[in-house]
């Protein structure tokens, strides 16, 4: 700050003591004082405003860990409930398939199932249930009886925790195991077993689900709870089952019971599904947060465990940075007050001059003079813009940097009051404002703020203000737009590349010509790396590949260089997460990329989609000789089923009629009845199935002929109003005159109008109307119609009903009966004569069934006839 000359006769005017006055020292010496206090009451308020953020932002990072172990145990608790329950349901089905039932003991005496058809029930439940690699039944004595994989026929499990229980309790219902190593080499697993009980209700064995822990320490390790960070799952008895990381004194105990580990699992408070715990950890001491919730319905835990040297990393980073902040504001400040000091010094040292003689008063004042130059000087030179304002807000003094900051001249900023350098309509006006309020108030503010620019309109500063003793205010800001825009640029950059390194599913690496690795892109997941991602970088593909794999790749390497084509590989590999097959696309980065040629390689895991193709392509095969051997089924049981039916029904109908004389009792006569009619019952549901089974299969064969249509439909007409007149239904039949003959098969002509017929009868009410229509229409084709004022079908189901053993719904059969094939073989039937089926129906209204033989079913010449007549 400058101030105009005066003459020594009007400085000793503003001396706060006369010449004569020897007290000039003691006033010094207070004001230093207030000073000094000033200052280091600045310099706590900066230290305590420090330590409180500090312990809000540890306050907030507790309270975010607590919230992710929570609903890391919430994921937990869910996936092994599934895993659990449905290798229990699996369990459930196989030992209820294989339990004699009260009938069939009386009647056969053995289960309901054989063991052909159990380990078929069992290869079904595996083929369904990921969650479990086998299921095993073994005998009363612990051999084994059905194994789905077939690992070791004469192994033994009589010694086994799930085999003893059962045997020994009859009430011990579902159980799950203590972990442990399979005897045929297949690692860790837990085995939920149930009893399996003889007719007798004695113990003939177990049924066994085999639920491999491998499968949870994968699906743990693709969470992230940092590297000092644990995901447990254990029994209530302290069994540890599975553990990520993995812990290599439960791997090495003896039996696999991980019993040591027992005192070190958090314990949960009877009838409370969830705990959260925070503090030194027993085992290392480390200080943790861990989240323990039971498993509903399941003698299980989860536990999930995360280190306070994890998730307060950040945390700490920010109080580092802080505290820098705040040392360098008290620097500041120190070195603010000692330039004051310092010039107070002088000041004292040109009073008690003046108390000597009044004759040093000139060179008093020129050494004032000297010391204010170099003090303007000094901000003159400073790069942080000063200003200084009186206590009416107006400013008094700005250096050049504060010119050069906002753009203005010094002779327009010193017309300015406080609140002019602040712009209007800025997001940050009235916090900006704010703050110059709170310096008035508080005499001290520390922020950023929003400033007014003569050609820029506004910039963004840091500001530091404080109060001077003299009642004026002192401002300190720095031009910090520029470094804004980067950082928030940064940000925003450093943003959307991390959400998209984690959202793809690609590994990405630069390699150069040699096949040497130079950055390694790649999600928090590694376990697809070949080698962790810092021991890759440095290194050649021939030192981390086998021989032929390396050569490959580098061949594709060079090729995209020379040629600046992408280049395709696909290769398997054995990594941290097992033999996996990769799909790599290359392609060579820009010239100005790097001083030499690089290329992006981009690798993608396939496993799935290859291992897709090798079980469709076995299902394919299993299908097709599944089908097979259904119809060749369906071949040796036509005549089996149909001979025995067909004598069933001649001989009960010799006895309806009574053709070798009277039976005796007339019951005897209704029971014959009875038999006759559900013998052709049976019969027509055997021949549905067949026909239905013949279509599917496609050995269907029409034997086509000329059919006299009009014959057909009367007498199919004349065959249903028998059940029409039973049930109160009005059958009518308008068939166009003139319509010529058809070209088709008259059995199965025959067979879909009487399957209409009877299904329009069957579901229309007593009073309705079913009529039946015959028309050519224009191109040549022939419509045969039936419409009835039945029930309707319901618009969801119309697209599901002509689908075999469908109906509108599940009550149909139980009202109506029938199978659901009718609509199915008439659809099908239709379909060989290379015609159509469509239904119409309105719920409550009635349905509308249209048959449509094309035109090449039509003989030319009757059709020719039709058209002239």
């Amino acid at each position: 700050m400058v101030t105009s000359p005066e003459t020594g006769e009007a400085a000793a005017k503003r001396l706060p003591f006369s010449a004569a006055e020897p007290s000039g020292a003691t006033v010094f010496l207070r004001f230093r004082a207030v000073l000094l206090a000033l200052v280091a009451l600045v310099i706590g308020g900066l230290g305590a405003a420090t330590y409180y953020e500090m312990e809000r932002g540890r306050e907030r990072a507790v309270a975010e860990a607590v919230r992710q172990t929570r609903n890391l145990a919430l994921a937990l608790e869910v996936d092994a409930e599934s895993t659990f329950r449905s290798a229990d349901q699996a369990v459930l089905a196989v030992a209820d398939a294989l339990t004699p039932r009260p009938d069939d003991v009386a009647l056969q005496g053995a289960a309901a199932l054989d063991d052909d058809a159990a380990l078929a029930l069992m290869r079904d439940q595996l083929a369904r249930g990921v969650v479990f690699r086998n299921l095993i039944v073994t005998d009363a004595t612990g051999g084994i009886r059905l194994d789905v994989v077939g690992s070791s026929p004469e192994l033994n499990i009589a010694d086994r925790d799930f085999f003893t229980v059962h045997r020994d309790r009859v009430d011990a219902g579902s159980y799950i195991s203590s972990p442990m190593l399979s005897r045929v080499g297949r690692g860790w697993f837990v085995a939920v077993s149930r009893r399996l009980d003889d007719a007798r209700g004695a113990f003939a064995g177990v049924v066994v689900a085999v639920v491999d822990l491998g499968r949870f320490e994968r699906f743990y390790s693709s969470l992230n709870v940092g590297p000092n960070g644990t995901l447990t799952l254990w029994s209530r008895d302290g069994t540890a089952l599975a553990r990520h990381p993995r812990d290599e004194r439960l791997a090495a105990s003896g039996d696999g019971s991980g019993k040591d580990r027992i005192d070190h699992i958090p314990r949960i408070t009877e009838g409370v599904s969830e705990e959260t715990l925070e503090g030194p950890s027993p085992v290392d001491g480390t200080e943790r947060i861990v989240t323990v919730r039971a498993v509903k319905g399941l003698p299980l835990s989860v536990a999930v465990r995360v280190a306070s040297v994890d998730f307060l990393a950040e945390w700490r980073a920010a109080t580092r940075q802080g505290l820098l902040e705040m040392l360098g504001m008290s620097a500041l400040v120190v070195v603010l007050t000692a330039l004051l000091l310092r010039h107070l010094k002088r000041l004292e040292a040109t009073t008690r001059a003046l108390h000597d003689s009044v004759a040093e008063r000139s060179r008093i004042e020129d050494s004032l003079r000297e010391s204010e130059a170099r003090q303007r000087s000094y901000l003159d030179a400073a790069m942080e813009g000063f200003f200084v304002t009186d206590g009416q807000g107006r400013y008094v003094d700005v250096n050049r940097a504060a010119c050069q900051t906002l753009g203005y001249a010094r002779e327009e900023i010193l017309g300015w009051r406080v609140p002019d350098i602040v712009p209007d309509g800025h997001p940050l006006t009235e916090a900006s404002r704010e703050g110059f309020r709170t310096v008035r108030r508080a005499g001290l503010f520390r922020g950023e703020m929003v400033l007014r620019h003569k050609e820029q309109g506004a910039i963004l500063a840091d500001v530091n203000a404080v109060r001077l003793n003299d009642g004026r205010y002192l401002g300190v800001i720095r031009d910090v737009t520029e470094r804004r825009r980067a950082e928030e640029a940064l940000h925003a950059t450093t943003s959307r590349l991390t959400a998209l390194v984690h959202a793809l599913p690609d590994l990405a690496f630069i390699l150069d010509g040699d096949g040497v690795y130079r950055e390694v892109i790649a999600n928090a997941d590694e376990s697809l790396l070949i080698a962790p991602a810092q021991g890759i970088v440095g290194q050649s593909i021939r030192d981390l590949m086998p021989a032929d794999l390396a050569e490959t790749l580098i061949t594709a390497l060079r090729r995209t260089i020379e040629t600046g084509q992408p280049q395709l590989i696909e290769y398997q590999l054995l990594v941290p997460a097992g033999a996996r097959w990769f799909e790599g696309r290359t392609q060579a980065l820009p010239p100005g990329f790097a001083p030499t040629p690089k290329v992006l390689l981009l690798v993608r895991d396939v496993t799935d989609r290859v291992q897709t193709a090798e079980r469709l392509a076995t299902a394919k095969e299993l299908a097709e000789a599944a089908n097979q051997a259904k119809s060749a089924f369906l071949a040796t049981m036509s005549h089996e089923l149909r001979t025995p039916l067909n004598a069933i029904i001649g001989f009960s109908d010799i006895m309806v009629h009574e053709m070798f004389g009277p039976l005796g009792s007339p019951r005897y006569l209704s029971y014959a009845q009875h038999i006759q009619s559900s013998g052709t019952h049976l019969l027509d549901l055997i021949n549905d199935v067949l026909d239905m089974s013949k279509l599917e299969a496609g050995r269907y064969a029409l034997e086509d002929r000329r059919i006299n249509v009009m014959a057909l439909l009367h007498d199919c007409a004349d065959l249903a109003a028998v059940s029409a007149q039973q049930g109160g239904v009005t059958l009518d039949i308008a068939p166009a005159p003139g319509l010529p003959n058809l070209n088709a098969d008259e059995r199965a002509v025959r067979q879909v109008v009487l399957n209409l017929l009877s299904n329009a009868v069957k579901f229309t009410p007593k009073g309705g109307r079913v009529a039946m229509a015959a028309r050519m229409l224009d191109d040549g084709s022939l419509s045969v119609t039936v419409a009835d004022t039945g029930i309707g079908i319901a618009p969801e189901a119309l697209h599901v009903i002509a689908e075999p053993f469908r109906q509108a719904d599940n009550s149909i059969s139980r009202r109506f009966g029938g199978t659901g094939l009718g609509l199915s073989i008439s659809r099908n039937l239709m379909e060989l004569h290379g015609g159509s089926l469509t239904i119409d129906s309105t719920v409550g209204e009635g349905t509308t069934v249209t048959l449509l033989f094309p035109p090449v079913r039509v003989p030319a010449e009757e059709a020719t006839a039709e058209a002239a007549s």
